[in-house]
């Protein structure tokens, strides 16, 4: 854009701006759990401005996201529940020591036990009605199971419509027999 200009976070009034503006759109959870900055580096926020005047911040945390639970179909639940557990415990405290204020992992929403599961081990519901959206930092070193996914679904869909419309085709037959 041009004229837009961007710059550090560094006094008090644009924090109690940015807070108001926050406040003033209560559609979103615009949550600053960990502030706008700390003196680790651990959180970060950068501001636009435009002919000297703010128009926008974004804040930046270090977090780990565990995604995705990748588990055995026929294992235990309650065996699968505990290895989630201490994977869990491992990967954050691992994380907290490299700075990471906040852990995340992206759940189904039709997995409502799940997400019971994990409330009831501090997890947090947040962002609601949004889209998680991901952009590698890092190129992607394994393929997406993305497209193989869609191409099955197709499939399926192909699949099953086909044998609808067998199974209509076959009750029309009887009909007309009938008659």
């Amino acid at each position: 854009m041009k004229g837009v200009f961007l710059k550090n976070l560094d006094n008090v009034e644009e924090v109690k701006q940015l807070d108001e503006w926050r406040r003033g759109y209560w559609a979103a959870d615009l949550e600053l759990p960990h502030d706008f900055k700390t003196p680790d580096g651990s959180v970060d926020t950068v501001l636009a401005t435009k002919d000297g005047k703010m128009i926008s911040s974004l804040t930046g945390i270090k977090a780990i996201v565990l995604d995705p639970f990748i588990h055995d179909p026929s294992a235990n639940p309650t065996d699968l529940l505990f290895s989630l557990v201490k994977m869990e415990t491992a990967l954050t405290f691992n994380a907290q020591k490299w700075g990471a204020v906040d852990a995340y992992i992206a759940v189904p929403s039709q997995l409502d036990k799940y997400i019971r599961l994990l409330e009831n081990y501090g997890w947090q519901p947040t962002v609601q009605n949004c889209v998680v959206m991901r952009r590698p930092l890092r190129p992607d070193t394994v393929p997406l199971l993305g497209e193989e996914r869609d191409r099955m679904l197709r499939e399926e869909a192909r699949l099953a419509k086909e044998a609808h419309l067998a199974e209509e085709g076959e009750e029309k037959v009887k009909i007309e027999e009938e008659v």
